[in-house]
């Protein structure tokens, strides 16, 4: 994944975000990657499948 601006988007604090987060949903594992509103990776890494796995997570 690339870092950087995200550009075209409405970043400010009254009308933006301040956490965007994807999910790519697998058979066997998801994936998550939460971005700031520069385009910074927050956080990027595997989550389980099952719910009771993700509870608490």
């Amino acid at each position: 994944m690339r870092e950087g601006s995200l550009s075209g988007s409405d970043n400010s604090a009254a009308g933006g975000y301040a956490v965007y987060c994807g999910v790519d949903v697998g058979k066997s594992e998801h994936q998550a990657c939460a971005l700031d509103p520069a385009g910074k990776r927050l956080r990027d890494k595997p989550l389980p499948n099952e719910e009771a796995a993700l509870v608490g997570y």
